[in-house]
């Protein structure tokens, strides 16, 4: 008796409650990106997430009557669902759905590895590709081109990054790549060779404006092998190039 004046007490409908609200907002959540074309969640992720939800609610309101007489157990067990819900997404996108490279919390966790593995007789640089005036392409020709353009750059870069470079999507048109070098030679060659890729889309694909990019370098022997002050020095060294253009 006194386990189902508990069960079905307060704390219940809060929770019971709470996981209704919640199932609601992620079904709603599905619904509107599923009905979006721009792709910047997995949607396969989120309708899993939905489910989630679903297995949430209806595990707490079965428990509710299965055990009746053992309210914190199913108090418990909820919770442990609950989180791990919540965690589900950070463990799964690993990859920006758009360009299809790594989203920039990945990149930063292997660049870290990077710098701490890396041989004392080699450097690690970071370049930073912006893509240039990217707001106005998207303001002046719509999203879905926006969306092409940062396809096409990806594309570019990761067919002309060295192998076992890091590349990864830092921010709506900017773009990272990492990779460990015995000397700078290497890293203005492949700069190179970038530039001659997005050049080479201006010739082949029908884009109504003029592509080009500009990029920032930093290396591990100047900025040390800090991540932040790395990505601050390829981001002033950015700066600086768009400043010269």
């Amino acid at each position: 008796m006194d386990g189902d004046k508990l069960i079905k007490g307060p704390l219940f409908s809060i929770v019971f409650y709470v996981c209704g609200v919640y199932l609601l907002c992620t079904a709603g959540f599905s619904a509107f990106y599923l009905t979006k074309k721009r792709k910047y969640i997995l949607r396969h992720v989120l309708i899993r997430l939905f489910f989630y939800s679903l297995m949430l609610f209806s595990c707490f309101y079965l428990q509710k009557d299965l055990i009746s007489k053992v309210p914190v157990t199913c108090l418990i067990t909820t919770l442990v669902i609950f989180m791990i819900h919540l965690t589900y997404l950070d463990g799964k996108v690993t990859v920006d759905v758009l360009t299809q490279v790594s989203i920039r919390s990945v990149f930063e966790k292997d660049l870290v590895q990077l710098l701490r593995c890396c041989s004392r007789e080699n450097e690690v640089y970071l370049m930073i590709v912006d893509i240039d005036g990217f707001r106005k392409i998207n303001n002046t020709y719509g999203h879905s081109v926006g969306d092409e353009t940062l396809l096409l750059t990806a594309n570019a870069l990761r067919n002309n990054v060295l192998e076992g470079s890091l590349l990864c999507r830092f921010s709506s048109d900017l773009f990272a790549v990492a990779v460990e070098l015995s000397c700078d030679y290497d890293i203005w060659e492949m700069k190179q060779k970038i530039e001659k890729a997005v050049e080479k889309i201006n010739r082949i694909d029908a884009l109504p404006f003029y592509l080009s990019v500009t990029m920032g370098i930093a290396s591990s022997a100047e900025y040390g092998l800090n991540v932040c002050d790395l990505i601050k020095g390829a981001r002033n060294s950015l700066m600086i190039n768009k400043k010269n253009k």
